[in-house]
């Protein structure tokens, strides 16, 4: 999808700015009789040189293997091989190879977004109370064409198979997609990864969940670099050449909010993967699995992770008389940073969410008007001042609401729309309301 090539596309134009490995490549037989040879140049301090070799790696057959062009199933296997290689693990069982035409594999893909997606006419309000998303968009419309862009292959983990496109032979950004998938698949057997990523969504730790998520796709991704890193350079300009051409004009179109939100788990996941690839190699990853990072704060920081550790926050008012609790959860680093970086600007936006120390947020729905409250916590009195400042420049410049007024401690907006903060030492208070005798309410507590 664009979403994961846009990145890549970058990281591979970046092989210009790289350090010199150690003038000495490693040459390996793959399971599939394939050579490959270590690329001598890493991309942002990854050693692509890898000392393991295919050798006492298992031929693994992937089942529908039968079903593919015989070139195609030749390519097949030698990523397959490839892919253990360089992630340095084995299947445990072969992985599941499902066909399908371009049509049915772009369906699917849609068709999973929307099971996926719960209370989609919730989170449109909400995008709409806070300014970030037009009130005509059709959110599953817009989610649905974006997942189904550009859709080179993917990894399904509720049913263990990757589905790939019937074609003859694989393009290069098909290859490189393919190791990605193959990736996941390879760590989905030894770290269950898509059980534990949706436990997360389905408990509604939402934070939790995309910090989770960026160690899954940051993995997939500094592995799908390592082999892009290894191939000839005729065969990276072939790949770059053709992911310029990849059309992107529904990503491009979209909210900024949701483009960042999309590309987070694959640029700050990789970031954050590769340090831990740094200290350690893969060992150091898997570790990540069995002792995730506890919130996105930890991914945008990788110094942060397994000592920053979230502060637990007591819960917002939990019941609203003619609205559903809808979710109680965290908002996260991340849900500001994203929301700001829309609204003020980078600047502003790191210097508000950078103090984030924990939250907890309360979304209510009546059908109609979506009503929010976060309680937040900074690390110090200053990072909660800074966080109030911004949320006030927020709701002044995305939402509709009038001027400002002061009601018990709280700055208020009333017009269209309702909006309130409230600092109290380090903690601070944002109720936002689309009735704005509602926020009135929530106010009052």
């Amino acid at each position: 999808m664009h979403i994961r090539v846009a990145f890549l596309l970058v990281a591979v134009l970046l092989a210009g700015c790289t350090r010199t490995a150690d003038p000495a490549t490693t040459s390996t037989t793959g399971d599939a009789g394939v050579t490959t040879t270590a690329a001598e140049t890493t991309t942002t301090g990854i050693d692509a040189t890898t000392t393991s070799t295919t050798a006492d790696r298992p031929d693994v057959i992937p089942l529908g293997i039968d079903d593919l062009a015989p070139s195609l199933r030749t390519e097949v296997l030698e990523l397959v091989s490839l892919t253990q290689e360089l992630r340095e693990l084995s299947f445990l069982e072969p992985p599941v190879i499902t066909v399908v035409d371009d049509d049915e594999l772009a369906r699917r893909v849609r068709d999973s977004i929307e099971e996926e997606i719960d209370d989609l006419d919730a989170d449109q309000a909400l995008y709409s109370l806070l300014g970030l998303l037009s009130p005509d968009t059709d959110l599953l419309a817009l989610y649905s064409d974006l997942y189904g862009e550009q859709v080179a292959g993917f990894y399904d983990g509720d049913e263990g198979e990757l589905v790939i496109p019937s074609n003859e032979s694989l393009s290069p950004l098909q290859k490189s997609t393919l190791i990605h998938e193959l990736t996941h698949a390879l760590t989905d057997q030894h770290f269950d990864m898509s059980a534990n990523y949706e436990m997360l969504v389905d408990e509604e730790r939402f934070d939790e969940a995309a910090a989770y998520l960026s160690v899954i796709e940051g993995d997939a991704t500094l592995t799908e670099i390592l082999y892009i890193q290894s191939l000839p350079v005729a065969e990276q300009q072939a790949l770059i050449s053709e992911s310029l051409e990849a059309d992107s004009s529904t990503f491009d179109a979209v909210p900024q909010f949701i483009q960042d939100s999309l590309i987070f788990p694959y640029q700050e996941g990789f970031a954050f993967t590769q340090r831990l690839f740094e200290l350690g190699g893969f060992f150091e990853i898997a570790k990540a699995y069995s002792k995730p990072p506890l919130s996105t704060e930890q991914i945008i920081e990788p110094r942060d992770f397994g000592r920053d550790l979230p502060i637990d926050v007591a819960a917002p008012v939990q019941a609203l008389e003619g609205y559903e609790l809808v979710y109680d959860s965290v908002w996260g680093e991340l849900g500001f940073v994203t929301m700001f970086d829309q609204v003020l600007g980078d600047d502003a936006s790191q210097t508000a969410s950078d103090g984030w120390g924990g939250d907890r947020f309360s979304l209510f729905f009546d059908g109609t008007d979506a009503a929010l409250v976060i309680n937040y916590r900074g690390d110090s009195e200053r990072d909660a001042e800074e966080m109030q400042v911004a949320l006030i420049d927020y709701i002044q410049e995305a939402m509709a609401v009038g001027g400002a007024s002061e009601t018990g401690g709280y700055k208020t907006f009333s017009g269209d729309d309702y909006a309130a903060v409230r600092r109290d030492g380090d903690a601070v208070t944002f109720i936002a309301a689309g009735d704005p005798a509602v926020g009135a309410l929530l106010l009052r507590g």
